[in-house]
Order: structure tokens, then C-alpha cells, then sequence
């Protein structure tokens, strides 16, 4: 993904931040605080941008005030049936390590690991366990649509 930019007298005006920013405000996020708190720096939605990338354009926060807005991003079609674990979901970033398992291991390999709090197991190469670290709930996960994958969060207690 190239990020098309021009100086300006201003400084360096990144049109694709802009851009996203922009349709930001188009779906409901505004500077006030009522549908979004815009306090970090590093948010998308903060009034003026600096260090952001294609690999953290999105801060936790951004994705938090989305589920605010459109409370059903993130967990629409996702059925846990009483379980630490559903099918066809995934959670966002956060990837500690992968691992070659099958799906029935992956919710143990996740265990079993320094760090791990949550996972999503894909067919990807015979099956891959994608460890992932961070402070998570269900309610991050969000639905892909593919019945194959399995996501889960791990309850230490």
C-alpha cells in the first residue's frame, strides 16, 4: 500500500491518513467526545497525525469507539455457546507466534505458552495456531465469515 503525500506550507500532508480520518467523521466519530474520545496521540482520529503507518493506523481505542458506535462490529454472527471458544472468528493484531497444530490443540498450545491470551486456529499450511498476546475479551473478536476457523480466549484463573 503506497501512502501518497505532498509538502505543503504547512508540512507533509499524507492523503491517504486524510482520507481515512475523514471517512472516520463520515461514519460517526466526531472531536466532542460523544462518539469518540479522541485523546490518543496515535489515534486516526486525532486532530493532526504524526508517525502513523499502514501497520498501526488503527489503535485500540479507535477500534473500541467503533464498537461504540456500531455495537455489532466485532462480535455480529459469533456464537460462543458458553464456550471460551466459536468458530468462523478471529481477533486483530496482538500475533505472539504461530504454530503448525491442529485445531482441537490449538486452544492448549495457547496455554501452554508464556504470554498467550487468545488465539485463532486457520487451515493455513495444515493448520496454523496464531498465538496472540494482550489484553482481549470475546467481545474483540470479530466474525470472518469462515466456518473453518476456530478463535478463542484463554481463562486463567
Amino acid at each position: 500500500m503506497m501512502f501518497y503525500s505532498f509538502q505543503s506550507t504547512n508540512g507533509l500532508i499524507n492523503f491517504y491518513l486524510v482520507a481515512v480520518h475523514e471517512l472516520g467523521h463520515a461514519l460517526g466519530y466526531n472531536y466532542n467526545g460523544q462518539s469518540h474520545n479522541v485523546d490518543d496521540s496515535k489515534s486516526i482520529m486525532f486532530p493532526t497525525y504524526s508517525n502513523l503507518g499502514k501497520d498501526n493506523l488503527f489503535t485500540d481505542a479507535d477500534r473500541k469507539s467503533m464498537r461504540s458506535v456500531y455495537p455489532d462490529v466485532g462480535s455480529s454472527g459469533i456464537n460462543w455457546n458458553g464456550n471460551d471458544w466459536a468458530f468462523a472468528c478471529d481477533f486483530y493484531q496482538n500475533d505472539l507466534k504461530n504454530q503448525r497444530t491442529s485445531a482441537d490443540k490449538c486452544g492448549p498450545t495457547c496455554v501452554a505458552t508464556s504470554g498467550c491470551t487468545h488465539f485463532a486456529w486457520t487451515t493455513y499450511n495444515g493448520g496454523t495456531c496464531w498465538m496472540k498476546s494482550g489484553k482481549v475479551t470475546k467481545n474483540d473478536a470479530f466474525s470472518t465469515g469462515d466456518q473453518t476457523m476456530v478463535c478463542g480466549v484463554v481463562n486463567r484463573k
